[in-house]
């Protein structure tokens, strides 16, 4: 969710400069240019992680049960580290190299994430059959939670295609076109505060883990201070 704040509030910001300039925020300002990068990169590698984290959780339940944690922790580490390391040197290369790594790098992702929802699709289908034909009560709830998963994922991952398209697009237009350029880079910061906003409309556990966090954070801001027969709540600054 902060993520998507950041971002949404950085495509504004091209959005807003844009209409009084003449050249794009990232180009006027390097470090904008590098934050833009980085928190791109990093929201793709999530999109890219999360779909072939189900594919393995889908198609190899079994193997996907006895990973264990460190694996959901190294994926964390590089999606951050990598764009936080390795993306800056990126942005100061020539502009030929760079769009030869981004005509590379954006296509082999999104066949990524392509493959690894049409696996999912797939082994759901089967997994349909198989129910039919009868399977126990506790392996049929759990394909059954794994199949809403899958489609509320497969839900962020179709949305987050949607804002990505217009940024694909644009490296060809960009020369021409300086307002595609802009919206183009709004449509792909909101890509990173769609995902929170579906998963509140579709997964009951994430609401109630919301929920309690918000609630937690708005009872450590109150503390109570008794005054003789008096009770006051002062809110810390």
């Amino acid at each position: 969710m902060g993520i998507g704040v950041v971002m949404v509030t950085y495509g504004s910001l091209i959005l807003r400069h844009g209409l009084f300039s003449d050249q794009p925020l990232a180009t006027t300002f390097s470090a904008v240019g590098v934050l833009d990068m980085a928190m791109s990169t990093a929201s793709f590698l999530g999109l890219v992680f999360v779909s072939l984290e189900r594919m393995g959780a889908t198609v190899y339940p079994l193997r996907h049960r006895r990973l264990g944690n460190r694996a959901y922790y190294l994926g964390i580490a590089f999606q951050w580290f990598y764009p936080v390391l390795g993306v800056p040197p990126l942005f100061f290369l020539q502009n030929s190299i760079h769009n030869l790594i981004a005509a590379v790098a954006a296509p082999l992702g999104l066949a990524v994430i392509g493959v690894s929802y049409l696996t999912i699709y797939i082994s759901v289908k089967k997994q349909h059959v198989q129910h039919h034909q009868g399977i126990g009560a506790t392996q049929a709830n759990a394909q059954l939670k794994e199949r809403e998963l899958a489609k509320t994922l497969f839900i962020v991952t179709g949305l987050s295609f949607v804002t990505w398209v217009p940024d694909a697009v644009e490296v060809g237009l960009m020369k021409f076109y300086l307002n595609f350029h802009m919206i183009s880079n709004l449509l792909r910061c909101i890509n990173s505060v769609i995902n929170p906003v579906v998963y509140i409309f579709r997964m009951k556990d994430f609401r109630r883990v919301l929920k309690s966090i918000v609630c937690r954070c708005s009872r450590d801001q109150l503390q109570p201070i008794g005054l003789g027969p008096h009770l006051v709540i002062v809110r810390e600054m």
